[in-house]
């Protein structure tokens, strides 16, 4: 039952992102904060501190699969956008995870905000290259 509802929430959320286009990156954000928000009792007993792992990972992993679905259209192959895709997945789990133990919550766009404010910096990082070609 949860790994279904976990499956409908990425198809959702992907469905998202395929209607944003070339849209600023992380559009599904919004609506993973937002449903996260929704279900905030839910939430905090499926993916608190003191969750399951098992739980916490398979969300965590519906993330990073959204982040690299993201990430394919804006960054070539390779080690580079694999390294982005974990760091910023990872980055946007623990968002999630803070802004549902925060007292007070804060509501899911000023927490999707932070995210982008937060996660811009790295991704045009990600999209630089940090080595130039040999003469």
């Amino acid at each position: 039952m949860l790994a279904d509802g976990f499956a409908d929430l990425g198809k959702e959320l992907r469905a998202e992102l395929a209607r944003s286009g070339s849209s600023p990156p992380f559009s599904f954000s919004l609506g993973l904060l937002r449903h996260a928000r929704e279900h905030l009792r839910v939430f905090r007993a499926l993916i608190g501190r003191r969750a399951s792992h098992l739980v916490q990972a398979r969300l965590r992993a519906l993330v990073l699969e959204l982040v690299r679905d993201d990430l394919d259209a804006r960054l070539p192959a390779g080690a580079r956008r694999e390294a982005a895709a974990a760091f910023l997945g990872g980055a946007l789990f623990e968002l999630l995870i803070w802004s549902l133990e925060a007292r007070p919550t804060p509501p899911a766009d000023e927490a999707d905000a932070l995210f982008h404010e937060l996660a811009g910096p790295a991704l045009a990082a990600a999209a630089r290259r940090t080595r130039q070609p040999a003469p």
